[in-house]
């Protein structure tokens, strides 16, 4: 993890637990979503809920205690080697034939909080190259914070890879 600023553990989480977060994910969808404003729940069409794309600020006591769970808190803790303080989840889907691209970046600009923030990155379902798998460059936090510019696409910024990385 620290030599490659990330780390990948295959099924993590499974089970009862993920069971129960696909549950819960359902329900917020069928419920509370309807209910937000259009800086929180983001849409390819807002009138065709299956184009939902991402949510964020999910205020909503299931998700506000989901990430102060084991197992999240325990691998955390071991790869930042400190304790942790969990934020709130955000939510993002890639569904077919819609244009929700992710330009490359980092997550500090978008989350703030701890220049150590640890972000917790896991598939619902699978995720090939068309639909827009995760792609991580290795050792790039190791560069230090990159300049940000407008960008179309999930957080509306694009990290501009302009340095060289330490190896």
């Amino acid at each position: 993890y620290l030599r490659d600023g990330f780390v990948v553990v295959r099924g993590f989480y499974r089970g009862a637990g993920f069971d129960e977060l696909v549950g819960e994910l359902d329900r917020y969808i069928s419920e509370v979503v309807p209910t937000l404003p259009d800086s929180d729940a983001f849409f390819q069409e807002r009138k065709s809920p299956e184009t939902l794309k991402q949510m964020q600020h999910m205020v909503d006591p299931f998700f506000e205690e989901f990430g102060k769970r084991e197992p999240f808190v325990s691998l955390a803790e071991a790869l930042m080697g400190e304790p942790v303080r969990a934020q709130r989840p955000e939510w993002f889907n890639k569904p077919p034939g819609t244009d929700h691209p992710t330009p490359p970046h980092q997550d500090f600009p978008h989350i703030q909080g701890s220049r150590n923030a640890w972000t917790c990155w896991f598939p619902l379902g699978d995720c090939p190259r068309q639909t827009g798998s995760l792609a991580i460059l290795r050792g790039s936090h190791r560069g230090g914070y990159i300049p940000v510019r407008r960008a179309p696409g999930a957080g509306g910024l694009a990290g501009q890879l302009l340095w060289r990385i330490p190896m």
